[in-house]
Protein backbone atom coordinates (compact mmCIF):
# COMPACT_ATOMS: atom_id res chain seq x y z
CA UNK A 1 0.00 0.00 0.00
CA UNK A 2 1.30 3.24 -0.96
CA UNK A 3 1.71 6.16 1.49
CA UNK A 4 1.90 9.62 0.24
CA UNK A 5 1.81 13.20 2.43
CA UNK A 6 -0.89 15.51 0.55
CA UNK A 7 1.80 17.64 -1.30
CA UNK A 8 2.96 14.85 -3.07
CA UNK A 9 -0.85 13.58 -3.44
CA UNK A 10 -1.95 16.72 -4.61
CA UNK A 11 0.66 16.98 -7.64
CA UNK A 12 -0.18 13.73 -8.97
CA UNK A 13 -3.99 13.24 -8.36
CA UNK A 14 -4.78 12.13 -11.37
CA UNK A 15 -2.21 9.59 -12.14
CA UNK A 16 -3.53 8.04 -8.26
CA UNK A 17 -6.79 8.11 -9.58
CA UNK A 18 -5.76 6.09 -12.56
CA UNK A 19 -2.95 4.15 -10.17
CA UNK A 20 -5.83 2.76 -7.87
CA UNK A 21 -8.87 2.56 -10.80
CA UNK A 22 -6.43 0.75 -12.59
CA UNK A 23 -5.82 -1.91 -9.48
CA UNK A 24 -2.70 -0.83 -8.56
CA UNK A 25 -4.43 -1.08 -4.77
CA UNK A 26 -5.26 1.27 -2.58
CA UNK A 27 -3.13 5.02 -1.34
CA UNK A 28 -2.83 6.83 1.63
CA UNK A 29 -2.65 10.39 2.52
CA UNK A 30 -1.00 11.49 4.84
CA UNK A 31 -0.21 15.04 7.15
CA UNK A 32 2.48 15.05 8.79
CA UNK A 33 3.29 11.56 9.16
CA UNK A 34 -0.63 10.77 10.58
CA UNK A 35 -2.65 8.75 7.89
CA UNK A 36 -5.83 11.14 7.17
CA UNK A 37 -7.30 9.34 4.34
CA UNK A 38 -7.68 6.39 2.03
CA UNK A 39 -8.37 6.69 -1.78
CA UNK A 40 -9.78 3.43 -3.26
CA UNK A 41 -11.85 2.17 -6.15
CA UNK A 42 -15.68 3.06 -5.96
CA UNK A 43 -17.83 -0.15 -5.57
CA UNK A 44 -20.57 0.52 -7.39
CA UNK A 45 -23.52 -1.49 -8.64
CA UNK A 46 -24.28 -1.32 -12.49
CA UNK A 47 -27.83 0.39 -12.70
CA UNK A 48 -31.19 -2.48 -12.96
CA UNK A 49 -32.86 -2.05 -16.05
CA UNK A 50 -36.43 -1.59 -16.48
CA UNK A 51 -38.35 -4.59 -16.75
CA UNK A 52 -39.83 -4.11 -20.49
CA UNK A 53 -42.34 -6.53 -20.55
CA UNK A 54 -43.83 -7.22 -17.18
CA UNK A 55 -47.02 -9.21 -17.56
CA UNK A 56 -44.85 -12.02 -19.28
CA UNK A 57 -45.43 -15.11 -17.60
CA UNK A 58 -48.52 -13.62 -15.59
CA UNK A 59 -51.52 -15.92 -16.76
CA UNK A 60 -54.46 -14.04 -18.05
CA UNK A 61 -58.22 -15.00 -18.06
CA UNK A 62 -60.39 -14.10 -20.95
CA UNK A 63 -63.59 -14.11 -19.91
CA UNK A 64 -66.52 -16.25 -22.31
CA UNK A 65 -68.49 -12.86 -23.56
CA UNK A 66 -64.89 -10.98 -24.42
CA UNK A 67 -66.20 -11.01 -28.21
CA UNK A 68 -70.01 -10.31 -27.56
CA UNK A 69 -71.72 -7.46 -28.95
CA UNK A 70 -72.29 -4.31 -26.55
CA UNK A 71 -75.39 -3.32 -26.88
CA UNK A 72 -74.90 -0.14 -24.44
CA UNK A 73 -71.78 0.90 -27.32
CA UNK A 74 -74.16 0.41 -30.09
CA UNK A 75 -76.92 1.91 -28.63
CA UNK A 76 -74.37 5.36 -27.84
CA UNK A 77 -73.13 5.02 -31.43
CA UNK A 78 -76.66 4.82 -33.52
CA UNK A 79 -77.72 8.27 -31.73
CA UNK A 80 -77.03 11.22 -33.63
CA UNK A 81 -74.02 13.46 -32.56
CA UNK A 82 -74.83 16.58 -31.39
CA UNK A 83 -74.62 19.62 -33.49
CA UNK A 84 -72.02 22.18 -33.05
CA UNK A 85 -72.30 25.57 -32.13
CA UNK A 86 -70.03 28.59 -32.75
CA UNK A 87 -67.95 27.24 -35.18
CA UNK A 88 -68.62 29.14 -38.48
CA UNK A 89 -66.31 28.65 -41.36
CA UNK A 90 -65.60 31.97 -43.09
CA UNK A 91 -63.98 32.61 -46.05
CA UNK A 92 -60.24 33.66 -47.16
CA UNK A 93 -61.02 37.58 -48.19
Amino acid sequence: MKTLNIAEARGRFSELVEDVYGGGGPVVVSRYGHPMVMIVPAQVDPPEKPDLFPLRGVPLEIPPDFDEPMDSLWDALSEPAPKRRGSVRRRPR
